[in-house]
Protein backbone atom coordinates (compact mmCIF):
# COMPACT_ATOMS: atom_id res chain seq x y z
CA UNK A 1 0.00 0.00 0.00
CA UNK A 2 1.22 3.38 -0.73
CA UNK A 3 1.10 6.23 1.72
CA UNK A 4 -1.87 8.08 0.16
CA UNK A 5 -4.06 5.02 0.33
CA UNK A 6 -3.04 4.37 3.94
CA UNK A 7 -3.81 7.96 4.85
CA UNK A 8 -7.30 7.73 3.32
CA UNK A 9 -8.09 4.49 5.15
CA UNK A 10 -6.86 5.87 8.48
CA UNK A 11 -8.80 9.12 8.17
CA UNK A 12 -11.99 7.80 6.63
CA UNK A 13 -14.24 9.28 9.26
CA UNK A 14 -13.03 12.75 8.57
CA UNK A 15 -13.91 12.43 4.86
CA UNK A 16 -17.44 11.10 5.58
CA UNK A 17 -18.47 13.63 8.21
CA UNK A 18 -19.94 16.18 5.80
CA UNK A 19 -23.61 15.53 5.09
CA UNK A 20 -25.26 17.12 2.07
CA UNK A 21 -28.02 19.62 2.79
CA UNK A 22 -31.51 18.05 2.97
CA UNK A 23 -33.04 20.32 0.32
CA UNK A 24 -30.31 19.45 -2.22
CA UNK A 25 -32.04 16.25 -3.38
CA UNK A 26 -35.41 17.98 -3.57
CA UNK A 27 -33.95 20.57 -5.97
CA UNK A 28 -32.41 17.88 -8.13
CA UNK A 29 -35.69 15.91 -8.20
CA UNK A 30 -37.64 19.10 -9.06
CA UNK A 31 -35.30 19.89 -11.97
CA UNK A 32 -35.61 16.29 -13.26
CA UNK A 33 -39.41 16.54 -13.18
CA UNK A 34 -39.39 19.71 -15.24
CA UNK A 35 -39.65 19.11 -18.99
CA UNK A 36 -36.94 20.75 -20.95
CA UNK A 37 -38.82 22.29 -23.84
CA UNK A 38 -37.05 22.88 -27.10
CA UNK A 39 -38.48 25.77 -29.05
CA UNK A 40 -40.51 24.80 -32.12
CA UNK A 41 -38.23 26.59 -34.56
CA UNK A 42 -35.28 24.49 -33.32
CA UNK A 43 -37.28 21.28 -33.80
CA UNK A 44 -38.25 22.35 -37.30
CA UNK A 45 -34.66 23.30 -38.08
CA UNK A 46 -33.41 19.88 -36.94
CA UNK A 47 -35.99 18.03 -39.02
CA UNK A 48 -35.36 20.29 -42.00
CA UNK A 49 -31.66 19.51 -41.92
CA UNK A 50 -32.37 15.78 -41.68
CA UNK A 51 -34.90 15.92 -44.52
CA UNK A 52 -32.54 17.96 -46.70
CA UNK A 53 -29.74 15.47 -46.07
CA UNK A 54 -32.02 12.55 -46.98
CA UNK A 55 -33.19 14.31 -50.15
CA UNK A 56 -29.61 15.15 -51.10
CA UNK A 57 -28.50 11.55 -50.63
CA UNK A 58 -31.47 10.25 -52.64
CA UNK A 59 -30.97 12.80 -55.43
CA UNK A 60 -27.24 12.05 -55.63
CA UNK A 61 -27.87 8.31 -55.84
CA UNK A 62 -30.53 8.82 -58.51
CA UNK A 63 -28.30 11.15 -60.53
CA UNK A 64 -25.34 8.75 -60.41
CA UNK A 65 -27.56 5.83 -61.41
CA UNK A 66 -29.05 7.84 -64.27
CA UNK A 67 -25.58 8.89 -65.41
CA UNK A 68 -24.36 5.29 -65.38
CA UNK A 69 -27.42 4.12 -67.32
CA UNK A 70 -26.92 6.92 -69.86
CA UNK A 71 -23.27 5.95 -70.33
CA UNK A 72 -24.30 2.30 -70.83
CA UNK A 73 -26.91 3.36 -73.40
CA UNK A 74 -24.39 5.52 -75.24
CA UNK A 75 -21.96 2.60 -75.37
CA UNK A 76 -24.71 0.32 -76.69
CA UNK A 77 -25.78 2.91 -79.25
CA UNK A 78 -22.17 3.31 -80.38
CA UNK A 79 -21.84 -0.45 -80.84
CA UNK A 80 -25.16 -0.63 -82.67
CA UNK A 81 -24.27 2.41 -84.77
CA UNK A 82 -21.00 0.84 -85.88
CA UNK A 83 -22.79 -2.36 -86.84
CA UNK A 84 -25.52 -0.46 -88.71
CA UNK A 85 -23.00 1.75 -90.51
CA UNK A 86 -20.99 -1.33 -91.50
CA UNK A 87 -24.17 -2.94 -92.85
CA UNK A 88 -25.00 0.23 -94.77
CA UNK A 89 -21.51 0.47 -96.30
CA UNK A 90 -21.73 -3.14 -97.50
CA UNK A 91 -25.17 -2.53 -99.00
CA UNK A 92 -23.99 0.68 -100.68
CA UNK A 93 -21.04 -1.11 -102.28
CA UNK A 94 -23.20 -4.00 -103.48
CA UNK A 95 -26.03 -1.90 -104.89
CA UNK A 96 -23.76 0.74 -106.44
CA UNK A 97 -21.87 -1.97 -108.32
CA UNK A 98 -25.12 -3.52 -109.60
CA UNK A 99 -26.62 -0.12 -110.50
CA UNK A 100 -23.49 0.94 -112.38
CA UNK A 101 -23.42 -2.36 -114.27
CA UNK A 102 -27.09 -2.04 -115.26
CA UNK A 103 -26.63 1.60 -116.32
CA UNK A 104 -23.81 0.53 -118.65
CA UNK A 105 -25.97 -2.23 -120.12
CA UNK A 106 -28.85 0.23 -120.65
CA UNK A 107 -26.45 2.68 -122.29
CA UNK A 108 -25.28 -0.04 -124.70
CA UNK A 109 -28.87 -0.95 -125.63
CA UNK A 110 -30.05 2.65 -125.93
CA UNK A 111 -26.99 4.12 -127.62
CA UNK A 112 -29.09 5.18 -130.59
CA UNK A 113 -31.90 6.57 -128.37
CA UNK A 114 -30.52 9.20 -125.91
CA UNK A 115 -34.03 10.02 -124.64
CA UNK A 116 -34.13 6.75 -122.74
CA UNK A 117 -30.82 7.47 -121.03
CA UNK A 118 -31.99 10.97 -120.05
CA UNK A 119 -35.24 9.57 -118.67
CA UNK A 120 -33.37 6.97 -116.62
CA UNK A 121 -30.96 9.59 -115.30
CA UNK A 122 -33.86 11.87 -114.31
CA UNK A 123 -35.55 9.05 -112.37
CA UNK A 124 -32.30 8.13 -110.66
CA UNK A 125 -31.60 11.76 -109.74
CA UNK A 126 -34.97 11.93 -107.97
CA UNK A 127 -34.13 8.80 -106.03
CA UNK A 128 -30.69 10.23 -105.26
CA UNK A 129 -32.36 13.33 -103.77
CA UNK A 130 -34.50 11.10 -101.53
CA UNK A 131 -31.37 9.15 -100.58
CA UNK A 132 -29.57 12.37 -99.66
CA UNK A 133 -32.45 13.36 -97.36
CA UNK A 134 -32.31 9.95 -95.72
CA UNK A 135 -28.56 10.27 -95.28
CA UNK A 136 -29.03 13.68 -93.61
CA UNK A 137 -31.65 12.14 -91.32
CA UNK A 138 -29.24 9.35 -90.52
CA UNK A 139 -26.63 11.88 -89.38
CA UNK A 140 -29.18 13.58 -87.14
CA UNK A 141 -30.61 10.37 -85.75
CA UNK A 142 -27.51 8.35 -84.74
CA UNK A 143 -27.78 5.45 -87.18
CA UNK A 144 -31.44 4.63 -86.76
CA UNK A 145 -32.16 1.16 -88.15
CA UNK A 146 -35.36 2.32 -89.87
CA UNK A 147 -33.51 5.01 -91.80
CA UNK A 148 -30.83 2.54 -92.88
CA UNK A 149 -33.54 0.16 -94.08
CA UNK A 150 -35.17 3.02 -96.03
CA UNK A 151 -31.80 3.83 -97.62
CA UNK A 152 -31.33 0.21 -98.65
CA UNK A 153 -34.90 0.17 -99.97
CA UNK A 154 -34.01 3.24 -102.06
CA UNK A 155 -31.12 1.29 -103.62
CA UNK A 156 -33.42 -1.66 -104.30
CA UNK A 157 -35.91 0.64 -106.00
CA UNK A 158 -33.17 2.09 -108.23
CA UNK A 159 -32.04 -1.40 -109.12
CA UNK A 160 -35.61 -2.56 -109.83
CA UNK A 161 -36.21 0.42 -112.12
CA UNK A 162 -33.00 -0.24 -114.02
CA UNK A 163 -33.73 -3.96 -114.32
CA UNK A 164 -37.27 -3.25 -115.57
CA UNK A 165 -35.96 -0.82 -118.20
CA UNK A 166 -33.22 -3.26 -119.14
CA UNK A 167 -35.74 -6.07 -119.51
CA UNK A 168 -37.94 -3.91 -121.77
CA UNK A 169 -34.94 -2.91 -123.88
CA UNK A 170 -33.83 -6.54 -124.20
CA UNK A 171 -37.34 -7.60 -125.26
CA UNK A 172 -37.46 -4.80 -127.81
CA UNK A 173 -34.01 -5.73 -129.07
CA UNK A 174 -34.99 -9.40 -129.37
CA UNK A 175 -38.16 -8.42 -131.22
CA UNK A 176 -36.16 -6.22 -133.60
CA UNK A 177 -33.69 -9.05 -134.22
CA UNK A 178 -36.50 -11.47 -135.01
CA UNK A 179 -38.05 -8.96 -137.41
CA UNK A 180 -34.74 -8.34 -139.13
CA UNK A 181 -34.15 -12.08 -139.46
CA UNK A 182 -37.58 -12.55 -140.98
CA UNK A 183 -36.95 -9.70 -143.43
CA UNK A 184 -33.66 -11.23 -144.50
CA UNK A 185 -35.25 -14.51 -145.41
Amino acid sequence: MDSLEKYIIDNRQEFNNVEPPADLFEGIAFEADEQVTIPLYKKIARWSVRAAAAILIFASAWFLNDLRDHNDQVANIDDQSLEIIKELKEAEAFYNARITHNKHRIASFASNNPGIIESVNTDLEQLDAVYKELKDDLGDNAANQEIVEAMIQNYRLKLDILEEILQQLEEKSNTNKKESISYEL
